[in-house]
């Protein structure tokens, strides 16, 4: 191996049976056909029945015997194994359309339930990640899932609402002023369009805010510091008043439209510092903190302790991922590979996380990337829309055993 570098409220019929299943440990066939969770002791969200917390009708945070959990709705003890970047178009090509046509029948819900739902749960995994996907270099990402998509999935997931565009990737920034009336309205107008038709549903884990801000670092033009006037000479406190105000912001505008579901901040940007300033403003009102960081667990390890540490909060790993060469695309040499081969990938996700979740604080992880495209050429399924065996058959080893390392976690 290379060393390189959140009272059971049912607001419907389908979820009313849905969470009666699970209190029974065990998983119905939803009415679409979802595949069904194969491990005992599992309830009907992918939770984990032996330890409990308690049952709110969504999922929330608690700390048991010194440890940070997840609760499903249904009060069990829950840890976000996620799958990132579910999107059709990477089967759409000219050159794999066929199998959109053919084996989907060209329909958005059939590959819905019978590719993403089935894959991730025959695999373990029980979280539909950040559903947008990286389909060209410079004009970014595809649309991300509505809430039909999500409904039709039927299990649980995160969903990023677009604040603003302070990607480090994006050269277009657009750093807001968040002392004004304009960036109060234009929040509550994203928080009302997205939060108010999911404030009810219990599949929904979170809301994640944006990814990877650029508070001090951006690839292509002036960092939020920069654009501020703000230095690291004072360990970035200029940063702070900002910081607070933005997040403030924008947890009154979800908060207005949506009282029940986890407020999981900003996807930060791992491999630069995260200012601690920006960190103690989010904790205030965030109830987890998400980074992005590929990496293996003596680069992730100072990290997500670093989150915890000046946050108090959980943690999840919101976008990682382990790769080798597609078996289909010509990678280019310049593409920094982790691994000889998919097996050997799949060793390095159940070693690290295996590393991950032993700490308290970790509460999730979600894998880049479910099938590779053009852009990516790499993913868990190749562009045939066929699964790399060797690195499914490793996560699996991993996602089934995952409550057995959390609950030993000192």
């Amino acid at each position: 191996m290379k060393n390189t570098p959140e009272n059971p409220l049912f607001p419907n019929r389908r979820t009313f049976v849905k969470q009666l299943a699970g209190a029974a440990g065990a998983f119905i066939l939803a009415p679409y056909g979802a595949h069904s969770y194969e491990i005992q002791g599992r309830d009907s969200y992918g939770g984990w029945t032996g330890l409990r917390g308690k049952a709110t009708g969504f999922f929330h945070t608690e700390i048991i015997n010194g440890r940070h959990w997840l609760i499903t709705p249904l009060g069990n003890v829950f840890l976000s194994l996620g799958v990132n970047h579910a999107d059709a178009s990477a089967i759409q090509y000219e050159s794999n359309n066929e199998i959109w046509k053919e084996k989907y029948g060209g329909s958005r819900e059939r590959w819905i339930r019978e590719s993403v739902v089935k894959d991730l749960k025959d695999w373990g995994f029980n979280t539909i990640g950040w559903t947008q996907e990286l389909v060209t270099f410079d004009y970014g990402h595809s649309p991300q899932w509505t809430h039909h998509d999500y409904q039709t999935a039927d299990m649980p997931y995160c969903h990023l609402l677009p604040f603003a565009e302070i990607q480090r990737y994006k050269s277009n920034v657009n750093y807001p002023d968040v002392f004004s009336k304009d960036f109060e309205d234009w929040c509550d107008y994203i928080a009302r369009s997205h939060c108010l038709e999911m404030s009810e549903d219990p599949n929904l884990i979170g809301y994640f805010y944006g990814d990877v801000p650029g508070w001090i670092f951006n690839n292509e033009t002036d960092s939020w510091a920069e654009h501020l006037g703000v230095t690291p000479d004072d360990n970035w406190e200029g940063l702070r008043p900002v910081a607070e105000k933005y997040y403030q912001v924008i947890h009154d505008a979800i908060r207005r439209y949506d009282r029940n579901h986890l407020l999981l901040g900003e996807r930060y940007y791992g491999p630069k510092e995260i200012p601690i300033p920006v960190i103690e403003a989010a904790s205030k009102t965030v109830d987890v903190m998400c980074v992005e960081l590929f990496s293996f667990w003596e680069g992730l390890q100072p990290v997500l302790s670093h989150l915890h540490r000046y946050s108090g909060k959980p943690v999840i790993l919101a976008d990682f991922s382990y790769n080798s060469p597609s078996r289909v695309f010509k990678v280019p040499e310049d593409r920094h590979h982790f691994a000889e081969d998919d097996h050997e990938c799949g060793q390095m996700y159940r070693e690290n996380m295996t590393k991950a979740f032993a700490e308290p604080y970790m509460v999730g992880c979600h894998l880049c990337v479910y099938v590779e495209n053009h852009v990516r050429m790499r993913g868990l399924k190749d562009h045939y829309d066929k699964p790399y065996e060797g690195y499914v058959s490793e996560a699996k080893k991993f996602n089934n055993d995952v409550y057995n390392i959390a609950k030993t976690a000192k």
